[in-house]
């Protein structure tokens, strides 16, 4: 099950210029895992704690009560990537979460993701300020940008002492797209 909450997270656009340069630094910082085109976001400034306790709000409006395991974090990754500079893979997110999210803080019009829901390949346009929650089992890859505005989309996880199938209600493998309001 793929969730998605529409204008999950804005902010006015003065304040969203000074975010963008916080998560710049970062990326010019370069302090991601090698191998990886994420970066953790160091600030711990209101929006990224706010952003984070929303996150874990509105899944305990999906999914019920669930109980964090001692491992869960909540550092928020960055993929940033533009026209000139997009790399991307497959991946899933089993090793590090049981509910992972991407919030999209700044796309173009058109930008997507794809999900690979066993063998066949869905692509998924999203808006900006748009939030899809789904299962860490579920192999994804943002696609390359289409416009000129560098993308930003932060990625967070939650670590559950449930199982995946638990918290999702599910016994197999599979993508439904759903808004949640």
């Amino acid at each position: 099950m793929i969730y998605t909450i529409k204008n999950f997270y804005t902010v006015n656009p003065i304040r969203k210029q000074w975010l963008k340069k916080i998560i710049d630094r970062d990326y010019e910082n370069d302090i991601g895992v090698p191998g990886y085109f994420s970066f953790p976001i160091t600030n711990r400034s209101k929006f990224f704690k706010d952003l984070y306790e929303k996150y874990l709000v509105e899944t305990k409006k999906l999914f019920g009560e669930y109980t964090l395991d001692s491992s869960n974090k909540d550092t928020i990754w960055c993929y940033r990537s533009k026209l000139t500079d997009y790399h991307s893979v497959w991946h899933d997110h089993i090793n590090t979460s049981t509910i992972n999210a991407v919030y999209y803080f700044q796309i173009n019009k058109g930008d997507s993701v794809s999900f690979n829901n066993n063998g066949i390949i869905e692509n998924y346009e999203m808006d900006e300020n748009e939030l899809i929650i789904m299962p860490n089992y579920l192999i994804h890859r943002p696609n390359s940008p289409v416009g000129n505005k560098v993308r930003y989309s932060l990625n967070m996880e939650i670590k559950t002492k449930q199982s995946v199938h638990k918290v999702f209600k599910c016994t197999k493998f599979g993508t439904v797209m759903s808004d949640h309001q």
